[in-house]
């Protein structure tokens, strides 16, 4: 059942791709690509905005877990009869204000926002396709539907999932640990991959995924090189072995990121750094 999404006009998907920028500007260290999202959801998403008005409406439906069905229809009613309710009141307000902050994200930020993973996109979209096409009755039943189980799951988290919440106690101690492990000192690489990692606590690993996909090409590329030296290609064994290291690379590409990963691309940086000295 296809139906139409404009992501671009979905209030939450604006809403939750900004966050996921401003996260990847702090990583990059980009002040001013971090300013200019803080400065976009605080002038339009602050509480007594339009626009906060509504997301607070998606956000009731994509967030809310663990009600019976009884309640989860009754929330999906509800939250349908107040949207309504604002579009008749302020429809063009929405559109004119939804339109500003994607003019400013364009000339202020990076197209690239609009290409943000988001998670729980699907339900976001399945909301937005609720509350603001104009659906044939079964297919609308059957998106509430959709949404109504998720208000009903328990949302829990496996066992091995990260908590979304690290003090600072137990992140001193994963990076004492790391140091007594590795060296009195991690460097450049190293202390970056581990910020990215205790980053990846509050936002689903987003930072953490993204930093590794770029970590993971530069040490093939480092690693690669290591091939042509002369003191490399003359011994078979090390061939071998920089061979066996370029797999182990290509691996992480499908593994999950787990403390072992995270081990194995550490001591991949301590190689890196050896070949480039």
């Amino acid at each position: 059942m296809k139906l139409k999404h404009n992501k671009k006009r979905n209030t939450a998907f604006l809403f939750e791709a900004l966050v996921r920028e401003m996260t990847r500007a702090a990583i990059r260290k980009d002040q001013e690509v971090l300013t200019r999202c803080k400065e976009i959801l605080k002038e339009h998403f602050s509480s007594g905005t339009v626009l906060y008005e509504e997301l607070k409406m998606y956000r009731a439906l994509y967030e809310t877990k663990g009600l019976s069905s009884n309640s989860a229809q009754k929330l999906m009613s509800e939250v349908r009869v107040m949207h309504n309710t604002l579009l008749t009141e302020k429809k063009e307000e929405i559109f004119k204000t939804q339109s500003l902050v994607i003019k400013e994200i364009n000339h202020g930020v990076t197209k690239n926002v609009f290409s943000n993973f988001v998670p729980n996109y699907k339900n976001i979209a399945t909301v937005y396709q609720i509350l603001n096409g104009e659906l044939p009755p079964a297919q609308r039943v059957l998106l509430e539907e959709t949404i109504c189980e998720s208000l009903v799951a328990t949302d829990r988290e496996p066992e091995d999932t990260t908590p979304t919440q690290v003090n600072n106690l137990v992140i001193k101690n994963f990076i004492k640990k790391f140091n007594k492990q590795y060296s009195d000192s991690l460097h450049e690489e190293q202390s970056h991959l581990l910020n990215n990692y205790v980053l990846s606590f509050s936002d689903n690993g987003l930072a953490l995924k993204a930093f590794l996909n770029e970590e993971v090409g530069r040490l093939r590329t480092v690693v690669s090189s290591g091939l042509k030296l002369e003191e490399v290609s003359k011994d078979e064994e090390m061939v071998r072995k920089t061979n066996k290291v370029l797999s182990l690379l290509d691996e992480c590409k499908e593994r999950k990121i787990d403390r072992e990963m995270l081990e194995t691309v550490l001591k991949i940086q301590q190689l890196a750094r050896e070949i480039q000295i």
